[in-house]
């Protein structure tokens, strides 16, 4: 079951996916199979639990925020629109592109066509995620005090290859 991610989060703006019957338990399956790892990694496995377990009791930094830290300005789009990022590349780079002999194809299609994958937008949707993991750890680190379990794992940015 999904705390901070629904299917219908990726019907339309930035993260829409053409979606219907046959593939949304697809999609699903990825949210349920990233969602918790993605919050355990983010914030430790002590307050990533916690978090999961209630998703409110954090409000400070699982929702959107714009701080001034360290004389450094922190903008994270909150832990929903992160994982929404994150989960978009997941699902993108398995639906979208598939591998075959001759190269990366576009998946649908009845004659599959040869496509530069650096085109899609998928990189760019993960790296935003990965921008909010770093202010919401930086904003955590920063404030032992309020999140004293704050454990977190670092989130790499990835590259076209």
């Amino acid at each position: 079951m999904s705390v901070f991610v629904q299917i219908s989060d990726f019907s339309e703006g930035r993260f829409k996916l053409a979606t219907n019957q046959y593939n949304q338990g697809d999609l699903q399956s990825l949210i349920d199979k990233f969602e918790k790892p993605y919050i355990l990694q983010l914030f430790g496995l002590t307050m990533g639990n916690a978090i999961y377990s209630s998703p409110t009791s954090q409000l400070a930094v699982t929702d959107p925020f714009q701080e001034e830290i360290n004389d450094c300005l922190i903008i994270s789009e909150g832990v929903t629109e992160m994982l929404k990022g994150l989960i978009y590349f997941e699902y993108a780079r398995i639906k979208i592109v598939k591998s075959v002999v001759g190269g990366a194809v576009q998946s649908g299609s009845e004659q599959g066509q040869v496509k530069d994958t650096t085109s899609y937008d998928i990189y760019t949707r993960f790296n935003e995620g990965v921008d909010t993991w770093k202010a919401i750890q930086y904003k955590c680190s920063n404030d032992s005090v309020s999140y004293p379990d704050f454990n977190g794992y670092e989130l790499k940015y990835v590259l076209p290859i």
